[in-house]
């Protein structure tokens, strides 16, 4: 029981953890000897006996770490009832791992985890936490590769395009940032070409003035360009939605930088769009928006899942409109629609599973940017050293510089030299860039999923209809319809709430960030729960209520 909880681990003995990976992961992490300094300073403070120290350079999203298996072996036969680490993304970025941690305090092996901004004690509340911290890691892990493109998706929310310049346009650094701007060469061509183009003038004639009397040449790259605008570029730029000020970039939409001059008018493009016939795009119907168009797959034949209306005219006279859900698959998918109602009813039931308690999502917050602020002393010590090894290179090319002033390099050593320490310096800049969004992204991540949980069934409710589809689309992922059930692999984050519901449901009012969270009651049930739990709780093959 929580209340009888041991909180008294001076002269415990104790085992040190470090790790380090190479991987993108960990760039922003101390180095092995930081981490071990910081460490002995803490198990100083609450006079832990550290008998082992144990440091590792291996990634922690598998399995398989030799000292951190040393670890959890040494503990589980009594030698050690402490681990002391840095944090806790040091221990475990898998599922599995994270796991035999906490199994280990459940069979009284693991007295308690020691980290600089917090120890995480044997209890029911801390378990939870361990849980969450865990599974925020393992999230972290996973989302790394999606990152980049959570980058470009942030561009194009900004009103630029997150690719190769389009023709008529470059890409031009400003503020860290790139942008577009008109290519003040070629810009003025097509857009004659294209006033020539709207007044009856065919695309080959067109074509043939760009390039044969005007000049028109493509921009010069390391590999190529320095050409004549080829016929299927024209079309392609005839049918290019950006040249209006619609940008379309991997299935998502984004308007351009109103800033930036456009090359034809949207009634002009889709004029265009009339007189190349079908070589050119349909315009979008004014049709009935309806909620989770394309986002579930059908299970049988794999293809998306789309929702259409269907007026039916009443003999009153009244116009009832229904919604319903297909396959898309024009194949012979025996799968039958169903009714839009029914999916949000199904949809409805999952939601109320990882909802939380207004009382436990606001203590949530509190602990998350409690915990936060702890993690960002890492971060403003990570900047300074970035910064000073930039100013350490912006301090090496002025010198150079006065080298080559002074007669005492020749031009190639001069040129090699400054190359080299501009890469150096962009590469630093790079890092710093990333070692901030690293900083502040993980806390948004966690804000967000802690937000759906207590507001996702209201704005399923009364939200419209790209509100609804978001409900669905951040409620995890593999979403399935299967003879008119659907199925969804849960958020791992969400996963977490919904298998401690009774929990994260109670009321806390009264309760402070350092009090006890849970009264005895509660504390036995998590208690049971974390004993009968397996490793990955939301996999289809263990465990179907997870995701219906």
């Amino acid at each position: 029981m929580d209340f009888l909880v041991n909180k008294d681990i001076q002269n415990k003995n104790g085992i040190e953890y470090c790790r380090k990976s190479t991987e993108s992961e960990d760039r922003q992490a101390f180095s092995l000897k930081d981490q071990h300094d910081v460490n002995f300073k803490v198990a100083e403070r609450y006079g832990v006996k550290v008998k082992k120290s144990l440091q590792e350079s291996m990634s922690a999203k598998k399995r398989g770490r030799p000292f951190f298996n040393e670890m959890v072996a040494s503990v589980e036969s009594g030698k050690y009832e402490v681990i002391v680490c840095w944090a806790l993304n040091r221990l475990a970025r898998n599922s599995v791992d994270g796991a035999m941690l906490i199994e280990l305090m459940d069979n009284k092996k693991l007295h308690a985890i020691l980290t600089p901004g917090k120890v995480y004690y044997n209890s029911g509340d801390d378990k939870l936490l361990l849980q969450i911290e865990f599974g925020l890691a393992k999230k972290y892990s996973d989302d790394l590769g999606p990152t980049v493109l959570r980058g470009m998706y942030s561009k194009l929310k900004r009103g630029w395009y997150p690719g190769p310049a389009k023709p008529g346009y470059i890409n031009r650094k400003e503020k860290g940032e790139i942008i577009q701007v008109i290519d003040e060469e070629r810009f003025p061509l097509l857009r004659k070409g294209i006033e020539m183009y709207l007044e009856g003038a065919r695309v080959e004639h067109v074509l043939e003035l760009l390039n044969d009397k005007w000049g028109y040449k493509t921009i010069q790259t390391e590999k190529t360009g320095n050409k004549p605008l080829s016929i299927s570029s024209f079309y392609r730029i005839l049918n290019d939605s950006f040249y209006f000020g619609k940008i379309v970039w991997n299935g998502e939409e984004g308007e351009l930088n109103p800033e930036v001059p456009k090359l034809v008018s949207e009634k002009e493009f889709w004029d265009i769009q009339r007189r190349l016939g079908a070589k050119g795009i349909s315009r979008p119907s004014k049709h009935m928006e309806v909620p989770y168009r394309s986002i579930i797959k059908c299970s049988e034949c794999g293809s998306a899942i789309i929702t259409y209306p269907k007026i039916k005219k009443l003999a009153s006279g009244e116009t009832v409109v229904y919604l319903y859900a297909k396959c898309s698959s024009k194949k012979h998918c025996t799968q039958k629609h169903i009714s839009v109602s029914k999916i949000e009813k199904q949809l409805n039931e999952i939601v109320k599973t990882v909802e939380v308690s207004q009382d436990f999502h606001d203590w949530f917050l509190k602990w998350l940017k409690h915990d936060h602020q702890v993690e960002t002393t890492e971060t403003e010590v990570l900047l300074q050293r970035i910064d000073a090894q930039i100013e350490i290179q912006h301090k090496r090319r002025n010198n150079l510089f006065e080298m080559r002033l002074n007669g005492e390099a020749v031009e190639v050593e001069y040129r090699t030299k400054k190359e080299e320490i501009e890469v150096e310096i962009k590469r630093l800049e790079k890092e710093r860039a990333g070692v901030k969004y690293a900083s502040d992204d993980w806390i948004k991540r966690a804000e967000k999923r802690i937000n759906y949980a207590l507001y996702a069934r209201d704005t399923l409710e009364n939200g419209d209809y790209l509100q609804k589809s978001s409900v669905l689309s951040d409620l995890g992922s593999n979403f399935l319809l299967k003879e008119g059930l659907l199925f969804a692999d849960i958020d791992p984050m969400l996963a977490v709430f919904k298998k401690h519901y009774e929990i994260v449901n109670k009321d806390l009012i009264g309760f402070e960030l350092e009090d006890k969270l849970l009264n005895q009651a509660n504390s036995e049930i998590l208690k049971s729960w974390l004993g009968d739990r397996d490793s990955n709780p939301n996999r289809r093959d263990q465990n179907p209520q997870s995701y219906r």
